[in-house]
């Protein structure tokens, strides 16, 4: 191990974006160097590189959001990215803010949520792109057999595929 900072299994968690587990499971897959110091209890005498725990992350170095800053982003509600999240429509991981001992929080990559946005488009998001009241976009969507995607029950939002319902959009008659 280099000469760069390592630190206790307890101590790397609160100074990286892993939980407790994920530290834990880093060090039995053999993924970061480890050291061990003669003479301490075996949990404690266990040091963890802290460079290489930080890299080996998921979200290492890559823009991310929170679920209220991805609700903002996509424009749906806090409750219905928890739930995509949930759904495992939206990959997500738990991170920890800059600051040593925060709170963890969900967390999703900024690349995901753009690639997502591309993918999808709310029926809000139709009704502002057109020209129709809102009560006449799910007809509008129905005449033109543009069905909503089917995501599980519980996401509660009405999503289509953007591919098949923006040239639709670009031809709507102005009324």
């Amino acid at each position: 191990m280099s000469t760069e900072p390592a630190a206790a299994q307890t101590d790397a968690y609160l100074e990286s974006d892993w939980s407790l587990s994920g530290v834990l499971a880093e060090i039995l897959e053999s993924r970061v160097p480890t050291v061990r110091v003669a003479g301490l209890p075996l949990f404690d005498s266990l040091l963890v590189h802290l460079p290489a725990l930080r890299e080996a992350h998921p979200f290492y170095k890559k823009e991310s959001m929170s679920v209220k800053e991805a609700a903002v982003f996509l424009a749906i509600g806090e409750t219905t990215v928890s739930r995509l999240v949930f759904e495992g429509i939206l990959p997500s991981q738990h991170t920890r803010s800059v600051a040593r001992f925060s709170k963890m929080r969900r967390s999703i990559l900024r690349d995901d949520l753009v690639d997502f946005a591309g993918r999808y488009i709310t029926l809000s998001e139709v009704w502002r792109d057109s020209t129709l009241p809102l009560i006449k976009v799910r007809k509008w969507l129905n005449e033109r057999r543009l069905k909503p995607v089917e995501f599980s029950s519980t996401v509660r939002c009405t999503m289509y595929l953007r591919r098949e319902v923006e040239p639709h959009l670009q031809h709507q008659p102005k009324t």
